[in-house]
Protein backbone atom coordinates (compact mmCIF):
# COMPACT_ATOMS: atom_id res chain seq x y z
CA UNK A 1 0.00 0.00 0.00
CA UNK A 2 1.32 3.18 -0.94
CA UNK A 3 -0.17 5.70 1.32
CA UNK A 4 1.24 8.54 -0.74
CA UNK A 5 -1.20 7.19 -3.99
CA UNK A 6 -4.10 6.36 -2.33
CA UNK A 7 -7.44 8.61 -2.27
CA UNK A 8 -9.67 8.57 0.74
CA UNK A 9 -13.34 8.99 1.79
CA UNK A 10 -14.42 12.07 4.02
CA UNK A 11 -15.34 8.88 6.47
CA UNK A 12 -12.36 7.41 6.20
CA UNK A 13 -10.32 10.55 6.67
CA UNK A 14 -12.42 11.85 9.99
CA UNK A 15 -11.63 8.69 11.52
CA UNK A 16 -7.90 9.12 10.54
CA UNK A 17 -7.53 12.78 11.82
CA UNK A 18 -9.91 11.93 15.33
CA UNK A 19 -12.59 14.11 13.66
CA UNK A 20 -15.92 13.97 12.14
CA UNK A 21 -17.35 13.89 8.18
CA UNK A 22 -19.70 16.93 8.70
CA UNK A 23 -16.45 19.09 9.93
CA UNK A 24 -14.84 18.16 6.69
CA UNK A 25 -17.33 18.81 4.74
CA UNK A 26 -18.07 22.15 6.60
CA UNK A 27 -14.01 23.10 6.51
CA UNK A 28 -14.32 22.18 2.40
CA UNK A 29 -17.20 24.66 2.00
CA UNK A 30 -15.57 27.20 3.80
CA UNK A 31 -12.07 26.79 1.35
CA UNK A 32 -9.44 25.67 3.96
CA UNK A 33 -8.48 22.24 2.21
CA UNK A 34 -6.40 22.26 -0.36
CA UNK A 35 -7.56 20.65 -3.62
CA UNK A 36 -11.14 20.66 -2.27
CA UNK A 37 -12.68 23.83 -2.58
CA UNK A 38 -14.90 23.88 -5.42
CA UNK A 39 -19.07 22.72 -5.13
CA UNK A 40 -19.28 19.40 -6.11
CA UNK A 41 -21.87 18.03 -8.41
CA UNK A 42 -25.02 16.23 -7.16
CA UNK A 43 -24.00 12.17 -6.84
CA UNK A 44 -20.84 13.30 -6.38
CA UNK A 45 -18.26 12.18 -3.13
CA UNK A 46 -15.04 14.24 -2.49
CA UNK A 47 -11.66 12.07 -2.65
CA UNK A 48 -8.95 13.16 -0.50
CA UNK A 49 -5.17 12.59 -1.64
CA UNK A 50 -2.75 11.56 1.81
CA UNK A 51 -1.52 15.10 2.07
CA UNK A 52 -5.05 16.32 2.63
CA UNK A 53 -5.29 13.57 5.62
CA UNK A 54 -2.02 14.96 7.34
CA UNK A 55 -3.22 18.79 6.21
CA UNK A 56 -6.65 17.94 8.09
CA UNK A 57 -4.58 15.67 10.90
CA UNK A 58 -2.33 18.92 11.72
CA UNK A 59 -5.04 22.23 11.59
CA UNK A 60 -7.69 19.79 13.46
CA UNK A 61 -4.48 19.30 16.52
CA UNK A 62 -3.69 22.77 15.91
CA UNK A 63 -7.29 23.68 16.87
CA UNK A 64 -7.35 21.74 20.05
CA UNK A 65 -3.95 22.83 21.35
CA UNK A 66 -4.53 26.68 21.34
CA UNK A 67 -4.65 28.13 17.53
CA UNK A 68 -7.94 30.18 17.60
CA UNK A 69 -8.28 30.69 13.85
CA UNK A 70 -9.16 27.90 11.54
CA UNK A 71 -7.58 29.81 8.84
CA UNK A 72 -4.15 30.15 10.60
CA UNK A 73 -4.61 26.41 11.65
CA UNK A 74 -5.18 25.57 8.09
CA UNK A 75 -2.37 27.84 6.50
CA UNK A 76 0.07 26.26 9.00
CA UNK A 77 -1.08 22.90 8.19
CA UNK A 78 -0.77 23.39 4.06
CA UNK A 79 2.68 24.69 4.63
CA UNK A 80 3.57 21.39 6.67
CA UNK A 81 1.49 19.21 4.26
CA UNK A 82 1.90 20.20 0.49
CA UNK A 83 5.99 21.64 1.29
CA UNK A 84 8.78 19.09 1.86
CA UNK A 85 11.80 20.52 4.07
CA UNK A 86 15.58 19.10 4.62
CA UNK A 87 17.59 17.90 2.01
CA UNK A 88 17.53 19.55 -1.44
CA UNK A 89 14.47 21.18 -0.02
CA UNK A 90 12.21 19.74 -3.64
CA UNK A 91 10.31 16.81 -3.71
CA UNK A 92 10.76 14.55 -6.47
CA UNK A 93 15.00 15.19 -6.36
CA UNK A 94 15.69 11.28 -5.85
CA UNK A 95 19.97 12.71 -4.89
CA UNK A 96 20.03 14.87 -2.36
CA UNK A 97 22.77 17.08 -3.26
CA UNK A 98 23.03 18.74 0.29
CA UNK A 99 23.86 17.38 3.79
CA UNK A 100 20.81 16.94 6.07
CA UNK A 101 17.61 15.13 7.05
CA UNK A 102 15.23 15.02 4.49
CA UNK A 103 11.49 15.34 4.25
CA UNK A 104 8.43 14.32 2.09
CA UNK A 105 5.51 16.54 2.34
CA UNK A 106 3.09 15.32 5.03
CA UNK A 107 5.56 13.01 6.88
CA UNK A 108 7.70 14.28 9.80
CA UNK A 109 11.20 13.42 9.57
CA UNK A 110 12.34 10.02 9.67
CA UNK A 111 12.13 8.95 13.34
CA UNK A 112 16.21 7.48 13.50
CA UNK A 113 15.93 11.64 13.45
CA UNK A 114 14.23 12.64 15.74
CA UNK A 115 11.03 14.32 16.79
CA UNK A 116 9.34 16.73 13.88
CA UNK A 117 7.67 19.60 15.71
CA UNK A 118 5.47 22.48 13.52
CA UNK A 119 6.05 26.12 15.26
CA UNK A 120 2.87 28.67 14.51
CA UNK A 121 2.48 31.90 16.05
CA UNK A 122 -0.61 33.53 14.28
CA UNK A 123 -0.27 33.22 10.23
CA UNK A 124 4.07 32.46 10.71
CA UNK A 125 4.85 28.56 10.80
CA UNK A 126 8.32 26.97 10.54
CA UNK A 127 8.84 23.44 10.94
CA UNK A 128 11.82 22.59 13.12
CA UNK A 129 13.44 18.35 14.00
CA UNK A 130 14.60 18.15 17.38
CA UNK A 131 17.00 14.97 17.47
CA UNK A 132 17.70 14.91 21.09
CA UNK A 133 14.55 16.19 22.57
CA UNK A 134 15.56 20.00 22.98
CA UNK A 135 15.06 23.20 20.42
CA UNK A 136 16.17 26.31 19.88
CA UNK A 137 13.36 28.91 20.41
CA UNK A 138 15.78 31.60 19.29
CA UNK A 139 16.35 29.86 15.82
CA UNK A 140 12.76 29.20 14.75
CA UNK A 141 11.69 32.63 13.44
CA UNK A 142 13.61 35.14 11.71
CA UNK A 143 14.52 37.92 13.78
CA UNK A 144 12.84 40.76 12.55
CA UNK A 145 9.53 38.64 12.35
CA UNK A 146 10.23 37.07 16.02
CA UNK A 147 6.97 36.73 17.77
CA UNK A 148 5.87 37.04 21.69
CA UNK A 149 5.10 33.37 21.64
CA UNK A 150 4.09 30.62 19.43
CA UNK A 151 2.43 27.08 19.71
CA UNK A 152 4.68 23.69 19.51
CA UNK A 153 3.53 20.81 17.84
CA UNK A 154 4.71 17.22 17.91
CA UNK A 155 3.62 16.41 14.24
CA UNK A 156 5.50 12.88 14.40
CA UNK A 157 2.98 12.39 17.45
CA UNK A 158 0.00 13.46 15.16
CA UNK A 159 1.58 11.48 12.33
CA UNK A 160 1.78 8.00 14.34
CA UNK A 161 -1.72 8.77 15.59
CA UNK A 162 -3.05 8.94 12.26
CA UNK A 163 -0.97 5.68 11.10
CA UNK A 164 -2.33 3.85 14.62
CA UNK A 165 -6.09 4.66 13.03
CA UNK A 166 -5.54 3.54 9.61
CA UNK A 167 -4.08 0.16 11.53
CA UNK A 168 -0.57 0.83 9.99
CA UNK A 169 2.67 0.83 11.59
CA UNK A 170 4.26 4.68 11.76
CA UNK A 171 7.93 3.05 11.48
CA UNK A 172 7.63 0.96 8.60
CA UNK A 173 5.52 3.78 6.16
CA UNK A 174 8.24 6.16 6.65
CA UNK A 175 11.13 3.74 6.65
CA UNK A 176 9.97 2.72 2.68
CA UNK A 177 9.03 5.94 1.79
CA UNK A 178 12.38 7.47 2.05
CA UNK A 179 13.78 4.98 0.16
CA UNK A 180 11.61 4.79 -2.71
CA UNK A 181 11.90 6.74 -5.60
CA UNK A 182 8.93 9.08 -6.22
CA UNK A 183 5.72 9.05 -7.46
CA UNK A 184 6.19 12.54 -9.21
CA UNK A 185 9.34 14.29 -10.71
CA UNK A 186 10.08 17.87 -10.62
CA UNK A 187 13.31 18.23 -12.41
CA UNK A 188 15.14 22.36 -12.54
CA UNK A 189 17.08 24.16 -14.73
CA UNK A 190 19.28 25.43 -11.16
CA UNK A 191 20.70 24.25 -8.55
CA UNK A 192 17.76 24.20 -5.70
CA UNK A 193 19.48 26.71 -3.22
CA UNK A 194 17.09 28.21 -0.05
CA UNK A 195 15.73 31.39 -2.24
CA UNK A 196 13.97 29.17 -4.08
CA UNK A 197 12.87 26.87 -1.80
CA UNK A 198 11.26 30.02 -0.56
CA UNK A 199 9.43 31.25 -4.08
CA UNK A 200 7.85 27.40 -3.99
CA UNK A 201 6.77 28.03 -0.49
CA UNK A 202 5.68 31.76 -1.64
CA UNK A 203 3.80 30.23 -5.21
CA UNK A 204 1.76 27.62 -2.88
CA UNK A 205 0.59 29.88 -0.02
CA UNK A 206 -0.62 32.47 -3.24
CA UNK A 207 -2.13 29.76 -5.30
CA UNK A 208 -3.94 28.09 -2.23
CA UNK A 209 -4.76 30.61 0.61
CA UNK A 210 -3.85 33.42 -1.79
CA UNK A 211 -6.59 32.22 -4.36
CA UNK A 212 -4.01 33.89 -7.07
CA UNK A 213 -3.96 32.46 -10.32
CA UNK A 214 -0.60 31.15 -11.66
CA UNK A 215 -0.13 33.96 -14.39
CA UNK A 216 -0.24 36.21 -11.24
CA UNK A 217 2.14 34.30 -9.40
CA UNK A 218 4.55 34.43 -12.10
CA UNK A 219 4.09 38.52 -12.73
CA UNK A 220 4.77 39.12 -9.01
CA UNK A 221 8.39 38.10 -9.78
CA UNK A 222 8.07 34.20 -9.08
CA UNK A 223 10.63 31.81 -11.13
CA UNK A 224 8.58 29.39 -13.40
CA UNK A 225 10.97 26.51 -11.82
CA UNK A 226 9.24 27.60 -8.54
CA UNK A 227 5.83 27.68 -9.85
CA UNK A 228 6.00 24.51 -11.42
CA UNK A 229 7.27 22.59 -8.34
CA UNK A 230 4.39 24.31 -6.54
CA UNK A 231 1.74 23.25 -8.79
CA UNK A 232 2.78 19.80 -8.65
CA UNK A 233 2.85 19.71 -5.04
CA UNK A 234 -0.51 20.80 -4.83
CA UNK A 235 -1.64 18.15 -7.80
CA UNK A 236 -2.72 20.44 -10.33
CA UNK A 237 -1.94 20.22 -14.02
CA UNK A 238 1.61 21.72 -14.11
CA UNK A 239 1.79 21.97 -17.57
CA UNK A 240 -0.97 23.49 -18.66
CA UNK A 241 -1.36 26.29 -16.11
CA UNK A 242 2.52 27.01 -16.67
CA UNK A 243 1.54 27.42 -20.71
CA UNK A 244 -1.32 29.17 -19.84
CA UNK A 245 0.29 31.70 -17.18
CA UNK A 246 3.09 32.14 -19.43
CA UNK A 247 0.16 33.85 -22.41
CA UNK A 248 -1.38 35.51 -20.23
CA UNK A 249 1.90 37.30 -18.39
CA UNK A 250 3.21 37.65 -22.17
CA UNK A 251 7.04 35.71 -20.67
CA UNK A 252 8.78 32.95 -22.48
CA UNK A 253 9.40 29.72 -20.75
CA UNK A 254 13.00 29.09 -20.38
CA UNK A 255 13.09 25.80 -18.07
CA UNK A 256 13.57 22.75 -18.58
CA UNK A 257 11.32 21.24 -16.12
CA UNK A 258 9.10 18.22 -16.51
CA UNK A 259 7.01 16.93 -14.57
CA UNK A 260 5.89 12.83 -15.09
Amino acid sequence: MNIMQEKYTAKTVALATGTTAKQITDWCNQGQIVGQREPLGKGRKREFSFFNVMEIAGAAALMEVGVRSPADAFKAAVYYSHISNGGSGWVGDDVITDEGPHRWPGLPFHHNHGDTFLAVSGDMSEVVLSNDGTINTYSIFPMMRRPAGFILLNMSAVFAQVMHRMALDYRVIPANLHDAQPTSEVSLAQEPTPAMDQQVRDAVGRLTWGYQSAATVLAAGVHVNALRAALVQLGRDADAEIKAAIGDAGLNDTSTSSTS
